[in-house]
């Protein structure tokens, strides 16, 4: 329970460094505690902490829900690629052991291995470079109603907001909690 509340704690705190150059003050208690409440909330409405948790957070420090949400979008970028890393490095490592379990490994881990760095290597172009993210996010949007588009345009405008500060220096500290989290987890 104590690992559990801990990797908790890690990932409020990886949430507040990833809001540090949209809301440079923000408090590791409101952060905790929106992550806790969107927890609770999936037990009875699954994703739904996704939608509570950056309400939660934005109320208690006063910043735009949009911002919150953006932060929110942007870390489960950084989740893909921590995941796609380890699974990649998981299948390279473990290739005999999974082998004898799933057989098919042996025959498909090069693809597999591939398609995860191929996977991985996206994530991080889209994280580290403006103008892909604005075309992925174009290409989404552009089948949308006029409306719809509107909305995730003004979200991309934050997103990207929230990547620019990410590129600024929330890098290192993005990178040590998708560490620290995995580790936990």
């Amino acid at each position: 329970t104590l690992v559990m509340f801990l990797s908790h704690l890690v990932r409020a705190w990886r949430y507040k460094m990833f809001l540090r150059p949209i809301a440079p003050h923000t408090r590791l208690s409101s952060a905790f505690r929106a992550l806790i409440a969107g927890y609770a909330t999936n037990n009875f409405l699954p994703r739904g902490g996704d939608i509570v948790r950056p309400v939660l957070f934005s109320k208690r420090e006063d910043i735009p829900i949009s911002s919150s949400v953006a932060v929110l979008l942007i870390e489960r970028l950084a989740d893909m690629i921590g995941l796609t890393a380890l699974l990649g490095v998981t299948v390279l490592v473990f290739r005999a052991k999974l082998s004898v379990e799933f057989p098919a490994i042996e025959l498909f881990w090069l693809p597999i291995a591939a398609l995860l760095a191929l996977i991985c290597t996206f994530a991080l172009f889209i994280l580290f470079s403006e103008k892909k993210t604005r075309r992925v996010i174009e290409f989404i949007a552009r089948g949308l109603p006029k409306r719809f588009r509107g909305a995730i345009e003004r979200g991309a405008a934050r997103t990207e907001e929230g990547l620019r500060g990410f590129r600024g220096g929330s890098a290192v500290p993005a990178l040590i909690g998708t560490f620290g989290i995995s580790a936990l987890y």
